[in-house]
């Protein structure tokens, strides 16, 4: 085996390994997503259909934030879910 196509094996192989992680990570965030929704429907029913919305385009370190203020929170408004 030559030197180029040991390169481009190893190429090929950093390739799936970046692909796998990347759909592990969004994989986990959508995880994350509809466990949000699913707490937030259950406290706040029915979850109006702008907040899941919102919920599709909310980073992960904010879905993380919504979970911990969701214990205290009494609406959707103290959590930034509502449009003003």
């Amino acid at each position: 085996m030559g030197g180029l196509e040991l390169r481009e094996q190893r190429g090929e192989r950093r390739g799936v390994q970046i692909g796998e992680q990347r759909g592990l990570q969004m994989g986990r965030l959508q995880e994350k997503r509809e466990l949000v929704a699913r707490q937030l429907a259950r406290k706040f029913h029915p979850l109006p259909e702008s907040v899941v919305g919102m919920l599709e385009a909310i980073p992960a370190e904010r879905l993380d934030e919504i979970a911990l203020n969701l214990i205290d929170a009494k609406s959707l408004e103290e959590l930034g879910l509502v449009d003003t």
